[in-house]
């Protein structure tokens, strides 16, 4: 028998591998999530994965239908449209705040990110681009020292994070994206608040943009 203070931890590590799951793609946007089959895969009991659950439907990244279940989350057109208009401000408001409280060693992990990225772009691993994009833009967000606006873009990224794969698949998305991060670097390490943001803007509008096209099976305007 489980030590009751084993419980929080059980509930957490449940959580955390569902999401995982969810946002790597494992489980696919309309899947259903039948608690047994998770609890069993786990090795837990049903109450975490209940709680797991709603969790993640705070999130959005679960529809919990009465009745009927549980599903992955299959964001709609709408969705997307609310969703980069907050990401949009947000990222704007991170990027502004950290061309003026950047730290030096905060300036050289975005250096390593972008290193990084540069390697999946010549290699095309949009898989590993997926997860330095996440990466970076986290960075961005704790270096305008605004802890509830780290949170706000932490529970954006995780819904956003269903349709990353999307926005990279167009031709030449990839390299797009890159620039577009190094444009963001370039003007935060440059302390230009107002360049910081126009650029993290921008590329927002940018990931907005082949997303509604992949989800439009159509060309992004502006996209080669």
């Amino acid at each position: 028998m489980q030590e009751l203070s084993d419980l929080p931890r059980v509930g957490d590590r449940t959580y955390e591998a569902i999401r995982a799951a969810i946002v790597s793609g494992s489980l696919a946007p309309g899947t259903k999530l039948t608690v047994d089959h998770l609890a069993h895969r786990l090795g837990v009991s049903r109450t975490p994965v209940k709680e797991a659950l709603v969790r993640l439907e705070r999130e959005g990244l679960v529809r919990i239908v009465p009745r009927h279940g549980a599903f992955v989350a299959r964001l709609s057109v709408p969705d997307v449209e609310e969703l980069y208009d907050l990401r949009e401000v947000c990222e704007g408001l991170a990027a502004r705040r950290a061309a003026v409280h950047a730290r030096r060693e905060q300036l050289a992990e975005l250096e390593e990110l972008l290193a990084r990225a540069e390697q999946c772009v010549r290699s095309q691993d949009r898989v590993r681009y997926s997860d330095v994009d996440v990466l970076f833009h986290g960075a961005i967000a704790r270096m305008s020292g605004n802890g509830r606006l780290v949170e706000v873009l932490e529970g954006l990224r995780s819904q956003t994070r269903l349709l990353m794969a999307a926005s990279v698949v167009l031709p030449g998305r990839l390299q797009r994206s890159h620039q577009e991060h190094r444009r963001i670097y370039e003007a935060i390490a440059g302390r230009d608040p107002r360049r910081a943001e126009a650029a993290a803007r921008a590329h927002v509008r940018a990931v907005r943009r082949a997303v509604l096209a992949h989800l439009n099976g159509a060309q992004a305007p502006g996209e080669e």
